[in-house]
């Protein structure tokens, strides 16, 4: 089996690109020209059962678009889900499990959030037939005798309710509108008194996770929710999850192991190729899965989606290091916060951890480092250059990420 993939965003063609990947196709050279053709939208495309995996154009491109990979022939039986033509695609599916609670682990990109709108009806399986619309019952048929069939069954006949708690934070306006109930006092008075615009990361998590659990369903999912949560609303929010939907049927997404450890009862890990296809594992108990997840390996199906095992590396040697920069004490005031900071530096190598509960200034510490609000000594300079990362882009994405390296650049 073979997988093209042909990055969009990436391709050139035709306005910088006159296909050279057609240029050098050994098989267009001989006459197939439908190996490698336009699409109706000027990008390139290749016809997957024609390519011979020669690599030329992978090589020739310029804008390192193209992808080729090869797998099993046995695999094509599994596909699940196909976007479009050169593609991401996913391989079997997640599973969720009646009363219990399942963990999806597996690097960005590899088809986790694809799954979670498998199972939760957003999307439909295609089997790797893009332009084809299936119905139900076929579906239901091709999953005949896997142990996903019966709650694919109630998913579609509409007897299985199910709510959802996005990667993306939704909420604006009032948080008291948007959150009707918060039934398990997850979010708490404070936060609920507040607007949507002045939120951190960790409050609007919150917001989301009580508005998912405020919903009374039979399954609920949630797709990375300890995002942006200090250590005690991670554990706090783990255990709600435990005990407040003990005996629903919960899947997560997530990435702390320490967590999911604590709250799954059932892993299922996804490896592949991050942004060309993605592998679903078989079900495995929790400590058996995150154990295989570190080792790279999965003994039951003898299959190394790693070349490396995750281990911890000791903390760098500073001795002798020069500082990089200094701060002194100094205050932000926000107007309903107040935010007072002691002197202190940070050496050359140093990496430096800021821990605390949300809403208790941390990102308004580094805002200040960065130069992005006003301190009690107006903008600190501490003559270096400083690159920051958000939280949030809460003015959302309206840029191609090529387009986004462009601004920053400049």
């Amino acid at each position: 089996m073979r997988i093209a993939v042909i990055k969009e965003s990436e391709c050139q063609a035709p306005e910088n690109c006159d296909y050279i990947c057609a240029e050098v196709c050994p098989r267009v050279r001989e006459g197939a020209k439908e190996t490698v053709y336009a699409r109706e939208n000027g990008k390139a495309a290749i016809t997957e059962s024609l390519c011979i995996s020669c690599g030329i154009c992978v090589k020739r491109c310029p804008f390192d678009a193209i992808r080729i990979i090869n797998l099993p022939d046995e695999m094509m039986k599994d596909v699940t889900f196909q976007y479009g033509i050169n593609t991401f695609r996913t391989f079997n599916i997640a599973t969720p499990i009646a009363g219990k609670v399942l963990g999806l682990i597996g690097r960005n990109g590899i088809g986790k959030t694809t799954n979670i709108n498998l199972i939760s009806g957003s999307i439909k399986p295609n089997f790797g037939e893009y332009k084809k619309e299936f119905t139900d019952t076929e579906i239901i048929r091709r999953f005949r005798g896997k142990d996903i069939q019966p709650f694919l069954e109630k998913l579609y006949s509409g007897t299985l309710r199910i709510a959802k708690k996005p990667q993306e934070f939704t909420i604006n306006g009032h948080v008291r509108e948007y959150l009707k109930k918060d039934r398990f006092g997850i979010v708490g008075q404070e936060i609920l008194g507040k607007e949507a615009s002045v939120l951190s990361g960790g409050e609007s998590q919150l917001v989301e996770i009580a508005r998912t659990m405020d919903e009374e369903e039979d399954t609920y999912i949630f797709d990375e929710p300890m995002n942006y949560l200090d250590v005690f609303n991670r554990i706090k929010v783990a255990q709600m999850i435990k005990e407040k939907l003990k005996d629903k049927t919960v899947v997560l997404v997530e990435h702390d192991l320490i967590m999911l450890d604590y709250m799954a009862d059932f892993i299922q890990i996804l490896y592949g190729s991050d942004s060309n296809y993605g592998i679903v594992s078989h079900i495995m108990p929790t400590r058996n899965g995150i154990n295989n997840y570190i080792s790279g390996y999965l003994p039951t199906e003898n299959v190394r989606f790693r070349e490396y095992q995750i281990k911890i590396k000791k903390t760098a040697n500073l001795e002798g290091k020069k500082t990089a920069f200094k701060w002194p004490d100094f205050s932000v005031d926000l107007g309903n916060f107040r935010l007072d900071v002691s002197a202190g530096s940070i050496s050359e190598g140093e990496i430096v951890g800021i821990i605390g509960r949300n809403g208790i200034g941390k990102s308004t510490f580094i805002k200040a480092l960065a130069g992005l609000v006003k301190t009690s000594l107006g903008d600190l300079d501490f003559g270096a250059r400083i690159a920051y990362k958000p939280q949030i882009n809460r003015k959302g994405r309206s840029m191609t990420v090529d387009e986004a390296f462009e601004v920053v650049k400049a």
